[in-house]
């Protein structure tokens, strides 16, 4: 097998990685994964693949007053989340910006 040139994150443009990231059907994202997970991913192509996923979407901004308030408590979505009812009014109660 052939080994392919790395990815660099100048390689994906804006146009590239929405596609990639928002438009993908459910067989082309399995495709890659299984193509990820046969080959193997370098250093260098994680990087660009995190880079264009994180440049794909919107950020949320803070206030700099918030720094070092924001937590995040993230879930999974499941029926059995029985945390987060409790914990977030706990770290608001504590100042914290969940």
């Amino acid at each position: 097998m052939q080994h392919q040139p790395e990815a660099c994150a100048s390689d994906l443009g804006d146009d590239q990685s929405r596609y990639l990231y928002v438009q993908m059907m459910a067989t082309h994202v399995g495709a890659m994964l299984m193509a990820v997970c046969v080959r193997g991913m370098s250093d260098a192509e994680t990087a660009a693949l995190t880079e264009a996923m994180i440049n794909s979407g919107g950020r949320l901004r803070y206030p700099s007053d918030w720094s070092g308030l924001v937590v995040g408590k993230h879930s999974t979505g499941g029926v059995g989340d029985k945390v987060s009812i409790v914990l977030v009014p706990a770290l608001a109660a504590c100042g914290l910006k969940a």
